[in-house]
């Protein structure tokens, strides 16, 4: 709310300063703000569009000065056009109270603030309706105009379809960038899970030192118990033998009795 009554205070402060145009200019003068509305109009606007003298202008759209097919064709994208560039000349066809058409010579400029934003369009309109001449002069500007048209058209078709083509492109990039982002973390986990399992395999091993080392430690007792009981059955032997002798020499000794 606060903008539109800076821009409506910004206007007024324009028409201010158009309103000491002396009033005897004969081209139509017009100043509409960005809505299309009305905003300053002088007598010779009045008179060209044979409107009543005591008519109030204020506050009408620019659409009531044009035909809907005038509107549709060409005074719409004239305005888009004046608003893009600052600037345009050009024929455009008219429409008087009574239904009557004509054609001004018309030149459309926007209005800028004091920071270069546009608030509103002046148009300065100069009836060119006049026989043979003038009239083919306003056909071959009309057919430029068209022309100039349609190649806007083709622009803005060809901009359009480079949109499209980069909204392909950037949900395709999305797509990839999120492919990616899935694959990582696909990787993080199988990272994951390979360190876990390194980390059990590393316990295992671990585990199996273990095993090896008490079966080494199991086959060094065991030797040792085996070389135990073999001195132990080589001192049995030799009291065997020892007792044998004994008892020899016992028999021999009770015979000599």
């Amino acid at each position: 709310m606060d903008d539109i009554i800076a821009t409506d205070k910004q206007i007024e402060q324009i028409l201010q300063q158009i309103a000491v145009i002396p009033e005897q200019v004969a081209d139509g003068i017009v100043v509409i703000d960005l809505a299309g509305t009305v905003r300053f109009f002088n007598p010779a606007w009045v008179a060209m569009h044979g409107c009543d003298a005591n008519e109030e202008l204020i506050g009408m759209h620019i659409s009531e000065f044009h035909t809907k097919e005038q509107m549709k064709i060409l005074v719409a994208d004239f305005i888009e056009e004046t608003k893009r560039r600052g600037q345009l000349v050009g024929p455009v066809e008219h429409m008087r109270s009574d239904g009557t058409v004509f054609c001004s010579q018309t030149k459309m400029s926007t209005v800028r603030d004091k920071e270069g934003k546009t608030i509103g369009l002046v148009v300065f309109a100069t009836n060119t309706t006049q026989p043979a001449n003038a009239q083919r002069h306003l056909s071959d500007q009309t057919i430029e105009l068209t022309a100039a048209n349609q190649q806007l058209q083709q622009e803005v078709a060809k901009r359009k379809q480079l949109e499209e083509h980069l909204s392909q492109q950037t949900n395709e990039l999305t797509a990839a960038r999120k492919q990616i982002r899935q694959t990582n973390t696909e990787q993080t986990q199988t990272t994951r899970r390979l360190s876990e399992q390194s980390s059990q395999l590393k316990t295992i091993e671990e585990q199996l030192q273990q095993e090896f080392a008490r079966r080494i430690q199991a086959k060094e007792n065991l030797a040792q118990l085996q070389a135990r009981l073999n001195i132990l059955l080589v001192n049995i032997c030799k009291l065997n033998q020892e007792l044998s002798l004994t008892c020899l020499k016992k028999g021999t000794e009770n015979q000599k009795v």
